[in-house]
């Protein structure tokens, strides 16, 4: 009796030590597994908020390149539904489906949704605030967006002996997505070409109000009214929109 008792005690203790090293090789999976989720997607926040900071020299004819780490998340890109509608005297000259270049985790890593770059505002006065990146979070899965839906304006005063004439320039980014892989890993930016509106307007003889109205079909709009060109006798729009190739790879 006591040989049999020995050798059920060993069999227990065995038994104990393997449901330990099980454990312990459970845990540091799981440990493995949220470490190398944590470290991917801080990399993917950072290279979509590097693509941003890159979009001057990118809209003068340069390119951004990124490895996307495709074991925990993946890539892609949607329209949205509001468009971008750029009207001159009351005619519409422009009208766009902003599409969102985006990076989306298998697995939840934070509930908060915040904008890491950029503005949310229609209009800003910087080049480099023409795009924003947010961090979102829908049905279990974080996403890292990346959208151009605003757009740069400013306007100047010129002044000779005879005319005082209003330069308004503005420039929008319009995103080509190009799909070359079921299963993209990499993405590249690059500069595509440049569409130009211009419109020359004689106050004098313009009888209308809204010189230039910028809309979404959210409701956020902003509008030139011939009260705001006072000082001028015309105002010179000169509207370039901006092509950009977003290839997957």
């Amino acid at each position: 009796m006591k040989g049999i008792s020995e050798t059920v005690s060993t069999m227990i203790i065995f038994s104990i030590i393997i449901i330990v090293v099980i454990l312990i090789f459970m845990i540091s999976f799981t440990l493995l597994n949220i470490t190398t989720q944590t470290s991917e997607y801080g990399y993917v926040k950072t290279i979509f908020i590097n693509l941003a900071n890159s979009l001057p020299e990118i809209l003068e004819g340069g390119s951004y390149g990124a490895q996307i780490p495709s074991r925990t998340i993946g890539i892609g890109y949607m329209k949205e539904e509001n468009p971008i509608l750029i009207k001159i005297a009351g005619e519409l000259v422009y009208s766009n489906n902003p599409v969102i270049v985006y990076a989306k985790t298998f697995n939840p890593m934070t509930t908060v949704n915040k904008t890491l770059f950029g503005k949310n505002s229609l209009i800003v006065d910087e080049t480099i605030l023409l795009s924003r990146v947010n961090e979102i979070y829908i049905n279990g899965s974080n996403y890292i967006t990346l959208d151009t839906a605003r757009v740069f304006l400013k306007k100047y005063l010129y002044t000779t002996e005879t005319e005082s004439r209003f330069i308004v320039n503005v420039i929008y980014v319009r995103i080509e997505p190009v799909l070359l892989s079921n299963q993209p890993n990499r993405l590249t930016v690059s500069h595509a070409g440049v569409n130009q509106i211009i419109r020359l307007i004689d106050l004098n003889e313009f009888s209308g109000d809204e010189v230039l109205e910028i809309s979404s079909s959210s409701g956020e709009k902003y509008i030139l009214r011939k009260n705001d060109f006072n000082q001028a006798n015309s105002v010179f729009i000169n509207i370039r929109i901006v092509s950009i190739r977003v290839v997957y790879m």
